[in-house]
């Protein structure tokens, strides 16, 4: 019978505490990284989003349409970015992504309104983004028992309340059938891509060097410039094996949802992407001195870039600075292309704006890479 010895135990214990002491950008990692994400993650993340970029289209100028449209914006659920908009031009900035509501108030409300006909207003909500069809639709239906009783007294008590004198009708826009799959399964292919792809490459060099191949390749005559290029291409082939997977198999297979856009598009958008993904890990494994800074600074970046991007709340339902972060992540701008080309059926034109700042974290990617690696092999 083996002797079990507690002394035995906490001098193994010790040892662990020395061993993280003596790195102390490990030490740093392990205690300061979770802190600053819990920060960072309590202030911005908000489940009942508010300040939703809005835009009103209002066929109606009478005291009961500026009524409603300062009520809309008083509830702070809203952010009307102009006053009264064009319906054409309120459409594109929706399907652009600026704005994830349309207000429309028909011709005759007012008229219908008085009369107690029950006039209809039109809610659109781009329902391709997740948690939009939330509590703002509500909000709505709530004014409509609210609103006007102070407008509907004296010549107009006449009018029945309840039922509510006029009636917000909901579409979704884009995601017509609310199916949760249509909004998170775009979304969830850049998230993928991200965790998988980000994680293996994290850990591509500091094996090498752990295990020694770093100098036995060199001793090789293989050129460091080649040593980069061929973990390069070998990475981007695993990614686009990822990306045809989760987007043909798991995406239209399983749950069909659609590809509305160009297919031949969505491929060569996604190519910057990738690339930007597997620079970032081989960066990471490039600093890193052991396997475990590799997987912290790797979970380091994924994690805002999870809660950052809109992926699981509104974007433009986070705070101002937790937006420009979220802008600065390359994930934000892959999910509104993915999900525009998928379910909006986004052009060359469209996917512009969400291209180039992929392709700036791109640039910034391959020199922290060149300078890390070869600070790697000095």
């Amino acid at each position: 019978m083996v002797n079990f010895s507690f002394k035995r135990a906490f001098a193994i214990t010790w040892k662990e505490f020395i061993k993280i002491k003596m790195d102390p950008t490990a030490l740093g990692m392990v205690i300061l990284i979770p802190i600053l994400q819990i920060i960072l993650f309590g202030y911005s993340i908000e489940f009942f989003p508010k300040h939703l970029p809005a835009a009103i289209v209002s066929y109606d100028d009478s005291p009961f349409t500026r009524r409603f449209i300062q009520a809309i914006q008083s509830t702070n659920y809203f952010k009307v970015i102009q006053g009264n908009t064009k319906e054409e031009t309120a459409k594109k900035w929706m399907q652009t992504g600026k704005i994830n509501y349309i207000l429309t108030i028909p011709v005759k409300f007012t008229h219908d309104l008085v009369r107690g006909n029950n006039p209809h207003i039109l809610l659109e909500a781009d329902a391709s983004a997740p948690g939009i069809m939330g509590t703002v639709p509500q909000a709505v239906d709530d004014l409509q028992h609210v609103l006007f009783h102070r407008e509907l007294q004296g010549a107009l008590s006449y009018l029945p309340t309840p039922p509510p004198p006029f009636i917000a009708d909901v579409h979704a826009v884009y995601n017509p059938n609310l199916l949760t799959t249509y909004s998170i399964v775009p979304a969830l292919i850049g998230v993928v891509i991200l965790i998988s792809l980000s994680y293996i490459t994290s850990l591509a060099i500091i094996e090498e060097k752990e295990a020694g191949n770093i100098e036995v390749l060199l001793n090789s005559h293989v050129q460091p410039m080649e040593i980069m290029i061929g973990k390069y291409f070998s990475y981007m082939i695993i990614g686009y094996l990822q990306l045809f997977g989760t987007l043909y198999l798991a995406g239209v297979l399983l749950f069909h949802v659609p590809i509305r856009g160009s297919q031949i598009l969505f491929l060569l958008v996604s190519l910057p992407y990738l690339t930007g993904n597997v620079l970032l890990g081989l960066s990471v494994s490039a600093i890193a001195k052991t396997q475990l800074q590799a997987q912290e600074l790797t979970t380091f970046f994924f994690l805002p870039s999870i809660l950052l991007s809109g992926f699981l709340f509104p974007f433009y339902g986070m705070p101002y600075w937790a937006q420009a972060i979220g802008n600065l992540l390359p994930l934000t701008h892959y999910m509104r292309i993915a999900s525009g080309i998928m379910l909006k059926d986004y052009s060359w034109i469209d996917v512009l704006p969400d291209l180039w700042p992929i392709l700036a974290f791109v640039l910034v990617m391959t020199l922290l890479f060149i300078f890390s690696f070869k600070r790697t092999l000095d």
